[in-house]
């Protein structure tokens, strides 16, 4: 635990120390967010903390922080409580051991979970027991929650996450709708003809997940309507490429794959958002990635998962009903038809509105609760 005088010594210093925790490598892309929000404050310094055992590819992951994030100093998880911090931040429900808020300031950016539930639809995976301490302080002093709805609700219903829950807004919304604009010219980029519809296949992780419950068939499916005028982007979310569960093989891979087949395949590594915005149609299972289908109101396409995997409050549980499902890969092209005569635009807009509120909004509030932790003008 953290030595009070070290805490109290770490106030008067103009600069803060901030250990960014990686429980995975798949944090990258939040992490990466979050320096961007503070890249003209030379007043925070950085180090990176990665629990080891979740990372096959070190030298890989540091690689990337350097590049992406101007990030080059690194510290085992094992010992992280040894030093004095002055803000400790996590993207999942997880910090080094021997840290926690009582005795240093912490930080959950968030990744998306919050639409998962565990128990039946009942809790988010966000807001359960695991979001507390085993002394049942909450994990974090400040929690980031993107929905403006859902932070009302869990401050007026969870009382011992009341205080930490604050509403930011969703983290890409400004980059993806000034990106917007430049539809046409990522089109073309992907080689989309006028005239051609071009579908993005979302895929999480998982055996509920959209390439897993479709399987195959969902692939000859989508190349059979190739010569109707459409063509089709495939993405999978990146734990799909390592084995995650011995009874479950993994799927990256074979959406690889599929580039000698027509497709068009966005890697892990590849910006998501071009894909997106060239988008005239998204097909998505409980990825998040729907969210920001929402704010470009795409016409979306949810697969069949069952509902009690979704947090009941979250959007993909209000929308899902409104919106076709794809039960069966024999069903592609039918559901491709419905979804293009569909107009909920008026509802689609009223659920945007829950995850954007003006321009700089994001980085305005995500500035100034850190800085409100950290005791900065």
């Amino acid at each position: 635990m953290m030595n009070k005088f070290w805490r109290k010594t770490m106030l008067v210093r103009r600069g803060r120390r901030v250990l960014l925790y990686f429980e995975s490598s798949t944090m990258t892309e939040h992490f990466a967010d979050f320096v961007s929000l503070f890249s003209d404050d030379n007043r925070l310094k950085y180090f990176v903390c990665y629990n080891k055992k979740n990372f096959k590819n070190e030298e890989e992951f540091k690689r990337i922080c350097r590049e992406k994030m101007n990030l080059t100093s690194f510290i085992s998880s094992e010992f992280a409580f040894l030093r004095p911090w002055d803000l400790v931040v996590s993207a999942d429900l997880y910090l080094p051991r021997g840290i926690n808020s009582s005795d240093c300031r912490t930080l959950f950016i968030n990744h998306g979970t919050h639409i998962i539930s565990y128990n039946g639809g009942n809790d988010a995976y966000t807001y359960s027991d695991r979001a507390y301490a085993a002394n049942m302080s909450p994990l974090f002093s400040i929690m980031f929650e993107p929905n403006k709805r859902i932070a009302e609700y869990v401050t007026a219903n969870i009382p011992g996450l009341s205080k930490a829950v604050k509403y930011v807004g969703h983290k890409n919304a400004d980059s993806l709708l000034s990106l917007a604009k430049n539809k046409k010219m990522y089109r073309e980029r992907l080689n989309v003809k006028d005239g051609e519809k071009l579908v993005m296949m979302i895929g999480s992780w998982n055996r509920y997940s959209l390439f897993h419950a479709l399987g195959k068939e969902l692939l000859a499916q989508a190349k059979g309507l190739m010569s109707k005028g459409y063509k089709f982007i495939l993405t999978i979310h990146p734990i799909e490429y390592n084995r995650y569960r011995p009874d479950i093989e993994p799927l990256g891979k074979v959406i690889e794959s599929a580039r000698s087949e027509g497709f068009i395949v966005r890697s892990p590594s590849d910006d998501w958002m071009p894909y997106m915005i060239a988008s005239d149609i998204v097909i998505c299972d409980y990825s998040s990635l729907h969210e920001s289908a929402i704010l470009l109101n795409k016409k979306i396409i949810f697969s069949d998962f069952p509902d009690t995997i979704c947090w009941k409050h979250s959007i993909a549980r209000q929308i899902k009903p409104l919106l076709p499902r794809l039960k069966n890969a024999t069903e592609l092209e039918k559901a491709l038809s419905e979804v293009e005569n569909l107009n909920i635009s008026e509802t689609v807009y009223a659920y945007s509105k829950e995850l954007y509120s003006g321009p700089g909004e994001y980085k305005n509030r995500c500035r100034g609760l850190v800085y409100d932790l950290l005791s900065l003008g």
